[in-house]
């Protein structure tokens, strides 16, 4: 609520929560108030922690796509160190073993992620055609964890920095 708002109005009245769907325009012509988006429901982290511990890449390419849409364009850089520490932001606040520029004798992997029976490796990549996986492929990242008895799902990502969101979300099984 702006502080422009001394007495009691409407837009007191209309204070709240609204659906992260929500476009907030003002309550008046002369209203300064403004919104704080609510990006993401206690459901939407239920569904991610289901997702990830079940292998479910689609539903979470979902979900981090809804999530990356609920971020105003107006308040983050468009670099993919931004979005990289969005993402491993995402999942540490998950609780999840997430490992950030994870060192290899051929490189770095931007994210590792260890659920009970599953190795996630991620390479983050922005505004490129060639694929994020390729990179795992030709630095063999997935090397270190052939032999952990555990599912080794490798996933490339791709940011769009005009439009603030994922464009490509490639998936192999090991």
């Amino acid at each position: 609520l702006s502080g422009s708002h001394p007495d009691y109005d409407v837009c007191d009245r209309l204070r709240g929560d609204y659906p992260k769907d929500f476009k907030f325009s003002g309550w008046h012509p002369n209203c300064f108030c403004n919104a704080v988006p609510i990006t993401v429901s206690d459901d939407d982290f239920v569904k991610m922690q289901q997702a990830m511990m079940q292998g479910d890449t689609d539903k979470m390419r979902d979900l981090l796509t809804s999530f990356f849409a609920g971020i105003p364009y107006r308040i983050t850089k468009k670099n993919e160190y931004v979005f990289q520490s969005i993402f491993f932001s995402i999942f540490r606040l998950l609780g999840v073993n997430i490992l950030a520029e994870h060192y290899t004798n051929d490189g770095r992997i931007d994210c590792v992620l260890k659920t009970s029976n599953i190795i996630y490796i991620f390479e983050i990549k922005l505004n490129q055609n060639k694929t994020a996986l390729q990179q795992i492929h030709d630095k063999a990242y997935f090397d270190q964890y052939r032999f952990d008895g555990k599912k080794l799902l490798l996933i490339g990502m791709n940011f769009s920095s005009k439009k603030g969101q994922l464009s490509r979300w490639d998936v192999q099984e090991l």
